[in-house]
């Protein structure tokens, strides 16, 4: 199902920042279907207690700590999608033309309309009533449908991903919901390779706990000496019973076969006119790793490892 790259910082982006990301070709069928069309665009539209409307304030180190809890729910959520995806396809399916049929644990069933060549993919599944066990969540039941389309380009590929589903975690009785919509655009010319993510609404919702992107755009730059990333996109959750808006004043910069960033500058913007901004190690003028400033405050919140950080 969630395409995403499999890399370090490029993975974590796709994933959490601010959309998720691509993947390349997939397997070939009878091209006898009409080509899923994109949809001309998305909106909030799950959101059970108005975040989406709630800018909240930041103000210090209490409130961008809450902003790194967000990013663990959206974590939790593509990883949620990437298992119910191994327990689908690790089972042997019922093929019919280019529709594949698999039985879930109850009588449910997923079924895969696949209209794809050798290179590009076009997917759809529908859940109906399907049972699946996960390592991580346990039992679940879900329904619905997930898109996913990949197209390749002269210098690349493009594609989107729509999610509509809604599903149960059968132990705890927890809802799950994931509803939005992704786009991506890679190309590679003279060695670098340019990523465009934009996700105009993505809603995931498991338990308790809601994550939200909206209005984001992405670009990844890379070449062999490292990787390039400017970001804007609006963060929405229950973490932190809001929204903040996100975006780069200086593009994070993470050379190859680095871990952290050398140089960048991310700004949080909160209610009332309050933010922070993180810097990394070129950017702090004082040698640490990465750097937290507040604008309602002198305090400078320093960090020597960037584990605990957005990047």
């Amino acid at each position: 199902m969630v395409r995403t790259t499999a890399a370090g910082t490029l993975a974590f982006v796709c994933a959490w920042g601010l959309s998720a990301c691509g993947g390349g070709g997939g397997g070939s069928s009878s091209n006898d279907e009409t080509p899923t069309e994109k949809p001309s665009s998305a909106s909030i539209s799950v959101d059970p207690d108005g975040y989406a409307e709630k800018q909240v304030t930041i103000a210090s180190e209490e409130d961008t700590n809450a902003i790194l809890i967000l990013y663990d729910d959206a974590e939790n959520a593509y990883l949620l999608a990437e298992e119910v995806d191994t327990a689908v396809t690790s089972r042997s399916p019922d093929v019919s033309g280019n529709e594949l049929t698999y039985e879930c644990d109850n009588t449910g069933k997923v079924v895969i309309t696949v209209n794809s060549d050798d290179v590009s993919d076009d997917e759809r599944w529908r859940f109906d009533n399907c049972e699946l066990n996960t390592p991580t969540f346990g039992r679940i039941v879900l329904n619905g449908d997930y898109f996913y389309v990949n197209e390749v380009l002269s210098d690349g590929h493009a594609g989107f991903q729509v999610f509509d589903l809604t599903g149960t975690v059968i132990a705890s009785g927890e809802d799950i919901v994931a509803k939005g919509l992704d786009e991506w655009e890679i190309t590679e010319s003279g060695g670098v390779r340019t990523e465009t993510y934009q996700t105009d609404a993505l809603e995931f919702i498991l338990g308790n706990d809601y994550f939200a992107i909206a209005n984001a755009l992405t670009t990844i730059e890379a070449d062999n000496s490292g990787v390039s990333i400017s970001l804007a996109s609006k963060l929405i959750g229950s973490a932190i019973g809001g929204y903040i808006e996100i975006s780069t004043e200086k593009s994070v910069y993470v050379a190859s076969g680095d871990s952290c960033p050398q140089s960048g500058i991310i700004r949080l913007d909160g209610d009332g006119g309050t933010f922070a901004e993180v810097r990394y190690l070129d950017d702090t003028g004082t040698g640490h790793v990465a750097e937290i400033t507040y604008s309602n405050t002198s305090e400078v919140v320093t960090y020597d490892s960037c584990d605990s950080l957005i990047f």
